[in-house]
């Protein structure tokens, strides 16, 4: 997968998502990834989900690619650094469980 199809892939999410909820607006924030560096590779989206009566919420949401196996992660708050926050702990742990298995 490269970041240009992890960007088209949100994108298709965030329509979809907004269809499901009338009046919800969502906001690509950014989106970044790695290059293909050694261990597993990551992708992570940000965005803001504004609902039909005005509350906020802040996502970031990715997926970790390993030879071990992938996962998805979504961390969600009112805040976007708590929600930046909690997903850098959630990502590291993952990390750790996705990297090569030395011996």
């Amino acid at each position: 997968m490269t970041l240009d199809q992890f960007r088209e892939g949100q994108e298709q999410i965030i329509k979809a998502l907004e269809q499901r909820a009338p009046g919800q607006r969502i906001t690509l924030l950014g989106v970044d990834g790695d290059k293909g560096t050694a261990g597993p590779r990551m992708f992570k989206a940000r965005r803001l989900t504004v609902t039909a009566n005005g509350a906020s919420e802040y996502q970031v949401s990715g997926l970790l690619l390993a030879g071990q196996g992938s996962a998805s992660l979504i961390s969600s708050a009112r805040d976007e650094k708590a929600s930046n926050d909690n997903y850098a702990k959630f990502a590291a742990a993952v990390k750790l469980v996705l990297a090569p298995k030395t011996r």
